[in-house]
């Protein structure tokens, strides 16, 4: 009796919908969200930066999917390409079998953690699997490889052209995928755009000839569209799926609350306290998240290369960047704010102590001498320690 009537008192469980279109920080602490706009009831309560995503999904993703097909997300990276090389041919079965062959024995064993046997055998045997069944997933493999080839061929002319005219035919087909992503492609359609987020961090970063140099804005936008692919495909990943297994290996990247715990930020403190003697100005509170958040995951970063994390694992970790990035950061780094100009400098820097890998030759001294060449002058002393990481043959001392 006693039993019962304690069971009586006890509050009820409120049952809830699941709120598809609630704001980042209510999805990611799994809870309701009222939706409320600008700010939603729960972060109001808790005094913190409510975001959401700027498209949301229509049955999940109706409104989002229509965008990721339009050229705004998806973006040809290459304009008046002869694409006559995809016309059917002996000559061209001859190099796509030349192409898988590089992939599935070169290629692939410089992906993002692959140290990790399940995820080696995703991309070496179930990935090529698939691609014969989907035309995205196939264009897309066989695009990196060709890129891997013009980066390590003593003939590199010969396969950029192939790259261009495949990678253009990836992106041309995942256009059409994503808007019509169910349970037969979810699993081929999200293993084919994450080589070409791969494929456009190479592009955007290493290839950019420009003369003043400006953020890539293209390569963190894009991320930003793989990342909505690959919650309109979620209905359909299983704990056995492809999809999964890549996603879910180390390093656990999926946490945002973690990567993002102001804990994290102690390293590289100076990016968030230090001002311009002349700068008197408050910063935003929203800005002042943001920060908080990139300079967060940043020491992420720098605790995995103290621990000597493998450089596939720290490469999932650089590639990543662009799909967790909050909202409100990219924007700044459109306007060119110079903080966070300085956090970016800082996050490429640490790419150099895997330049030994051939996704990310160069990339460091580009993006730091770059951002250096466009920092008002008041804030070049926070360039020091990009710029010391550039020669430095041990990880320097933190941000002072």
């Amino acid at each position: 009796m006693e039993d019962a009537r304690r069971q009586q008192k006890r509050a009820p469980r409120l049952a809830h919908k699941k709120s598809r279109m609630g704001c980042i920080r209510c999805k990611l602490r799994k809870v309701k969200c009222d939706e409320k706009h600008p700010i939603c009831g729960g972060c109001k309560r808790h005094g913190v930066l409510c975001e959401y995503r700027q498209s949301p999904p229509r049955s999940e993703s109706s409104q989002t999917l229509d965008s990721l097909s339009t050229p705004v997300a998806w973006s040809l990276p290459y304009v008046g390409v002869d694409s006559g090389l995809l016309a059917e041919s002996t000559e061209k079965r001859l190099l796509e079998l030349r192409l898988m062959h590089h992939y599935v024995s070169s290629t692939c064993a410089t992906f993002p953690s692959v140290d990790d046997p399940k995820v080696l055998e995703t991309w070496t045997v179930d990935a090529p699997r698939m691609a014969f069944e989907h035309g995205c997933l196939l264009k897309a493999l066989l695009a990196v490889s060709a890129l891997h080839l013009s980066r390590t061929h003593p003939e590199p002319a010969q396969y950029a052209h192939v790259h261009r005219v495949y990678l253009n035919a990836a992106i041309e087909e995942h256009r059409q995928a994503v808007t019509q992503i169910g349970p037969q492609d979810a699993d081929a359609v999200s293993l084919g755009a994450a080589m070409v987020l791969w494929q456009a961090f190479a592009l955007y970063i290493q290839e950019d000839d420009q003369t003043r140099y400006s953020p890539p804005m293209q390569w963190l936008h894009l991320s930003a569209a793989i990342g909505f692919i690959v919650c309109a495909a979620r209905p359909w990943i299983t704990e056995h799926s492809c999809t999964h297994i890549v996603i879910f290996a180390k390093p656990h990247l999926s946490d945002l609350q973690s990567l993002f715990n102001v804990k994290n930020a102690e390293y590289f403190g100076a990016l968030l306290t230090w001002t311009p003697a002349e700068d008197s100005k408050t910063i935003p509170p929203e800005d002042a998240f943001a920060y908080q958040q990139l300079v967060s995951y940043l020491g992420t970063i720098q605790m995995a290369l103290a621990d000597n994390e493998t450089p596939t694992m720290m490469m999932s970790r650089f590639i990543a960047l662009g799909s967790i990035m909050p909202d409100h950061f990219r924007g700044l780094l459109g306007q060119l704010n110079p903080r966070a100009l300085t956090i970016l400098a800082h996050f490429f820097a640490m790419t150099k102590k895997i330049s030994d890998l051939w996704w990310f030759k160069g990339v460091a001294e580009r993006e730091v001498i770059g951002i250096q060449s466009i920092l008002p002058e008041a804030w070049q002393p926070l360039m020091a320690w990009p710029l010391t990481m550039l020669t430095a043959d041990q990880n320097a001392d933190g941000v002072t």
